[in-house]
């Protein structure tokens, strides 16, 4: 694609109208109005119905519109969008109609939020409209207006009871929308003095506490009630590190922008309160294709919501601050989508991946639909409307990023060959990844790179402890979680810890290496059903066409994602290097990898174990699948692996030959490697996996000097390394003169 139009978004909302027909509800004696989806008066399921809307009043108006490939005339489109906009107008409270479950919707935490997505299909279709949908609308944006108003706390902390970045911005913009629409309304000036400080307590940082800065006559420091955000704009949001909801915020922000400069309005400057900073942030946390490199994670759906919403974030970006990287990002993800569209058969976003969802949930697939129909649809109507550049500048050189925040215990380092992340505070805690940047197809955090074990129930890991360092070109990250089986099934069985889990993860400063150590002994006897120790897992899915080459020791072959059946490939190779580009190497533990393969997908939607997302392959350095009991204090994972990004197949049976890497016994519960990583440097990486300080003897080195890698401290007495529990140390060994 050398070119991003409107026309662009209205091919993929042509194939989408098709086949949301199927989720149409007309209610009974009620021809003229019609929802999609289940159309229940509560939660997303208002959304859904705007969100659809929205996305076939833009269709419906688009000069390019091929009546042909979306098989309806113009009129139709037209006639479908007047109907979904009136079930949303007429079933409000203040409306006469009720929803499919016999109540009526607003007033709620998603009523805003709505309103807010779907706004530009009602300026889109604002020329068809009654002057009874026009009033109709007036009332309700008042309504919500004054309920914002008289009932809505501004809260703000990195608490998640208090964290509310992304509600207060979409809240004070339903307060600038309302007073700039209707101009003479009642109360105008407290709309305008809470919406700035909703505005000052969107995105907000510790700092704000001392701003002097003025908006709206006062000082930040007089608005400020608390930081949604860390100092370095890492977000904490449903409490853990999430990447998704720092692009909601700048979405929301978008949709006011974009808004009010159709209608000629300058928004005040608070509404892009540190706006700019978060748009920096989040460019560090995206692939090049465009899609959203969540270090933290993900409790949702791969690759929907939060990623379909940095649609409006990068025209934001591309309009207010000039910046024509967003457009790469913008044609990477509509290629993305285009590529899952081909794979349906129906002309859906989603219906392939999630056809299993679609069974049992269509409240919950309707509502991904119909986010996705929203997200084109800002493009579509956007690029029609205004003059966004639309050449897609060259690539730049991948940024060097070298980046931590302590409330997370997250480290992450960018360059043009490897991005390599570890976070402890995840949505699937901890969570690691080590991939070449331009194989965003790669990534998947759930229990990534941390072990796992698994329990008749829900195994949830809790970090107890944790650290973490940063040095130039890399970092070191350690710590430990305890297991717990979450929702046991017998009467009276209680939720205890089974196991104690100490990771370390360290990036070396060759722009290739990760060394990840891990320990987990059971704490009390328990019955576990897999055991994965070293858990790289790959995507196998629509995004790389269900296709992974991997190459051994013993030869290469190729898996494709979703066998229907469930597969445990153990191979006599120490090592596996997968398509070509990145490598896992064991350096102890199990000399001979495994592949688990599930029968069908298993990334998952945290907590909830029947709806599934994408599929993964599961590489293991250490695995063990039958059930049985293990008893108190057993070593179940005990393991150490090497991966290399950017590394050929070539390359990497060359570093398997060379044994670059080997273990060292230094005493009970330690564990040390030492090896040379791409650049011929030699390193000593020492952990300690016990709950008592421990003094490590570094015998053996007499000929060698150490230089900590990540401070000028000097830690070392004598020849003993001092360990405090569950950390680590990375020493550099260089020979003496």
């Amino acid at each position: 694609m050398d070119k991003l139009t409107s026309g662009s978004y209205v091919r993929m909302l042509e194939n989408w109208a098709r086949a949301a027909a199927k989720y149409f509800y007309t209610p009974p004696d009620t021809p003229d109005i019609m929802c999609y989806g289940t159309g229940e008066h509560h939660s997303w399921m208002v959304q859904t119905n705007m969100n659809a809307f929205a996305a076939f009043a833009v269709l419906a108006t688009s000069p390019g519109l091929d009546e042909n490939a979306v098989g309806m005339s113009r009129d139709e489109l037209l006639d479908i969008a007047l109907k979904l906009l009136r079930y949303s107008l007429h079933t409000h409270l203040t409306g006469k109609e009720l929803c499919s479950n016999n109540k009526q919707w607003g007033h709620s935490w998603i009523s805003v939020l709505a309103l807010e997505r779907m706004m530009h299909g009602f300026d889109a279709i604002h020329e068809f409209l009654s002057e009874e949908d026009k009033r109709a609308m007036r009332t309700i944006l008042e309504s919500e207006s004054i309920c914002i108003l008289d009932e809505y706390e501004i809260k703000a902390g990195i608490a998640p009871e208090r964290n509310r970045p992304e509600a207060n911005i979409w809240n004070g913009s339903m307060l600038l929308r309302t007073a700039a629409y209707y101009p003479d309304i009642q109360r105008k000036d407290e709309y305008l003095q809470k919406a700035a400080a909703m505005f000052v307590n969107g995105i907000s940082v510790p700092a704000d506490k001392n701003s002097t800065k003025k908006f709206n006559g006062k000082m930040v420091k007089e608005w400020h009630i608390g930081p949604n955000f860390t100092e370095n704009f890492s977000l904490n949001h449903h409490n853990y590190m999430n990447v998704g909801y720092m692009v909601i915020c700048l979405s929301n922000i978008a949709m006011l922008h974009f808004s009010m400069k159709g209608r000629g309005i300058v928004l005040p400057e608070e509404v892009y309160f540190h706006a700019r900073e978060l748009w920096e942030t989040v460019k560090q946390f995206t692939f090049p294709d465009g899609r959203l490199l969540r270090i933290g994670g993900d409790t949702r759906v791969r690759y929907c919501y939060c990623q379909d919403y940095a649609v409006p974030m990068w025209l934001l970006a591309l309009d207010k601050y000039g910046d024509k990287g967003a457009l790469r990002y913008e044609t990477g993800w509509l290629s993305q989508v285009m590529k899952e569209v081909a794979a349906n058969s129906d002309g859906a976003f989603l219906s392939n991946r999630l056809q299993r969802m679609a069974r049992l949930s269509p409240f919950y697939y309707t509502r991904l639909e119909g986010d996705r129909a929203a997200a084109m649809s800002f493009g579509a109507y956007w690029r029609r409307l205004f003059k966004l550049p639309q050449e897609i500048p060259p690539a730049n050189k991948e940024p060097e990023v070298l980046w931590q925040d302590e409330f997370h215990g997250a480290t992450m380092v960018r360059d043009s060959n490897r991005i390599a992340s570890w976070v402890w505070e995840a949505s699937q805690k901890p969570s690691g990844i080590c991939v070449p940047p331009g194989k965003s197809d790669m990534a998947e955090w759930q229990h990534n790179l941390s072990g796992e074990l698994v329990t008749s129930c829900i195994s949830v890991p809790t970090v107890i402890t944790n650290g973490h360092k940063l040095f130039s070109g890399g970092f070191l990250n350690y710590g430990c979680v305890h297991w717990t089986e979450k929702m046991p099934m017998g009467e009276g069985e209680r939720e205890d810890v089974f196991a104690q889990h100490g990771i370390v993860f360290a990036a070396l400063p060759d722009h290739k290496t990760v060394i990840c150590l891990q320990y987990a002994e059971t704490t009390r006897r328990i019955y576990l059903h897999f055991i994965k120790g070293g858990g790289l897992k790959i995507p196998n899915d629509v995004y790389n066409d269900f296709k992974r080459e991997y190459v051994s020791s013993e030869g290469s072959f190729t898996l494709a994602g979703c066998p229907g059946g469930e597969e445990v490939i153990k191979f006599e190779s120490s090592w596996v290097n997968i398509d070509s580009c990145l490598a896992m190497l064991s350096i102890y533990g199990d000399e001979n990898m495994t592949i688990y393969r599930p029968a069908e997908r298993q990334i998952r939607i945290q907590n909830k174990p029947d709806h599934f997302t994408l599929y993964a392959d599961e590489i293991c350095s250490q695995f063990k699948m039958e059930s049985d009991f293990e008893p108190p204090r057993k070593p179940v994972i005990d393991t150490g692996v090497m991966l290399m990004s950017g590394v050929n197949v070539s390359e990497t049976r060359e570093i398997s030959k060379r044994q670059r890497w080997q273990a060292l016994d230094l005493g009970a519960g330690i564990r040390a490697v030492t090896g040379i990583d791409a650049n011929n440097q030699r390193y000593l990486l020492t952990a300690n996996f016990t709950e008592e300080e421990k003094s490590v003897e570094l015998t053996g080195f007499s000929s060698c000097r150490f230089s900590e890698m990540s401070s000028q401290e000097k830690i070392i007495q004598g020849n003993k390394l001092p360990l405090k529990p569950f950390t680590a140390c990375l020493l550099k060994i260089i020979p003496r003169n």
